[in-house]
């Protein structure tokens, strides 16, 4: 008997979600600029909310577990999610756009986690296809930063506000054809914290990826700022994001077979050394063209990130707490890492310029990469490739 679950539903939703984020997300630094924030004000922006994040991202992922309302919370953050970005226009000075983006931030930081733990929980013992669900959305995500870099940006920079919205709200509809997802077991609030205790393989794996996460911003933030300063067209910003969404398509699909072939931790070792490579490439290039080939190394990361970790942090944690795991994960990767990072590269790339960040970014990321390669056991890579193949 197939027990395979219908993955339509599935598929709209990561597809839908993603064509929403790669209408504005990718170009937010642009939105910015044209707005007339500097670079520091950008780092404050984009490195207060993901900061937020960390804080709220558990609380959703607790809330969801410990009340059974999984789908319903996703259902409503999303449709949150769509209504506050229509409010980004209306925030002209840097007081009214961080409150802007920080009530953003609150609703759409627990989009992922709870998709994720929907989705992997209807999968149950086929969790080995949870990448040729997510590769959806990096095909969607790769359509609308092609559409937004020839079409919008160079004349229509606030469009990408409304096309998020549009995106999110038929993603809303959406989460109603998922089916309901609930722990288990009883979870209770106050046990939470057992997901992190005493689950040193956790808590080594968060540390690696916050780490190469801390890296993340130089390129959801400030790459299309660098490649407009070496002075890359409209189309040629889209297009960087439209071939590195796109290729993360063949990434995730080969995923699944290459953790059962090599093991997950070779995997994500392989994967994420690409970061630190990237990096350094990125702060020699004078001419923007010579990006667009390489940006086939953050397709390759985005696949160990959005693919290969998502499972491994799965099979760490406890049944009941599924939701709890993927949002405490999400809130340590992209709340003090991207956060992190975030306020930092501002910093520098207001004084010493988005070359020399690259190259601080280069040693940083190496740093994470090491600690994946020596502090993560390869055995519980290993047995969370078995568990998700069931």
């Amino acid at each position: 008997m197939d027990t395979t679950p219908r993955l339509l539903p599935f598929r709209l939703f990561y597809g839908w979600q993603y064509l929403a984020y790669g209408s504005l997300y990718p170009f937010l630094a642009l939105y910015l600029s044209a707005a007339g924030f500097d670079g520091v004000q950008m780092g404050l922006l984009f490195g207060l909310t993901p900061l937020i994040a960390l804080l709220v991202m558990p609380v959703w992922g607790i809330l969801a577990d410990t009340l059974q309302v999984r789908r319903t919370l996703l259902t409503a953050v999303c449709l949150l999610a769509a209504l506050v970005a229509l409010l980004l226009p209306f925030a002209p000075g840097i007081a009214a756009m961080m409150a802007v983006m920080l009530g953003l931030t609150l609703f759409r930081s627990p989009i992922m986690p709870l998709a994720n733990a929907i989705t992997l929980d209807a999968l149950d013992r086929r969790r080995d296809l949870f990448p040729q669900i997510r590769m959806i959305g990096s095909a969607t995500f790769a359509l609308a930063t092609l559409f937004v870099g020839w079409w919008v940006v160079d004349t229509h920079i606030g469009w990408t506000v409304y096309l998020y919205a549009a995106g999110m709200l038929v993603a809303t509809l959406v989460t109603l054809r998922l089916p309901r997802s609930q722990a288990r077991f009883n979870a209770r609030w106050w046990e939470a914290w057992h997901v992190a205790r005493g689950n040193t393989a956790f808590l080594v794996f968060s540390l690696a990826l916050v780490t190469l996460q801390f890296t993340h911003p130089l390129a959801s933030a400030y790459l299309p700022l660098y490649l407009k300063d070496l002075g890359a067209p409209g189309w040629m910003i889209g297009a960087a994001w439209g071939i590195a969404a796109a290729l993360e398509v063949p990434f995730m699909a080969a995923t699944p077979w290459l953790m059962r072939r090599y093991g997950g931790k070779t995997v994500l070792v392989i994967f994420t050394a690409a970061v630190p490579i990237r990096w350094l490439l990125y702060s020699v290039i004078t001419n923007p063209a010579y990006i667009l080939p390489l940006q086939f190394l953050h397709s390759a990361s985005a696949a160990a990130y959005y693919a290969a970790a998502i499972t491994y942090v799965d099979s760490l944690t406890p049944l009941e707490w599924k939701a709890t795991g993927q949002s405490l994960f999400g809130a340590l990767s992209d709340g003090i890492g991207i956060g992190g990072g975030s306020l930092a590269f501002g910093i520098i790339y207001q004084r010493w310029g988005l070359a020399f960040a690259f190259s601080i970014g280069a040693a940083i990321a190496l740093i994470g990469w090491l600690i994946l390669v020596f502090g993560v056991s390869g055995r519980a890579a290993a047995h969370s490739t078995v568990k998700a193949e069931g």
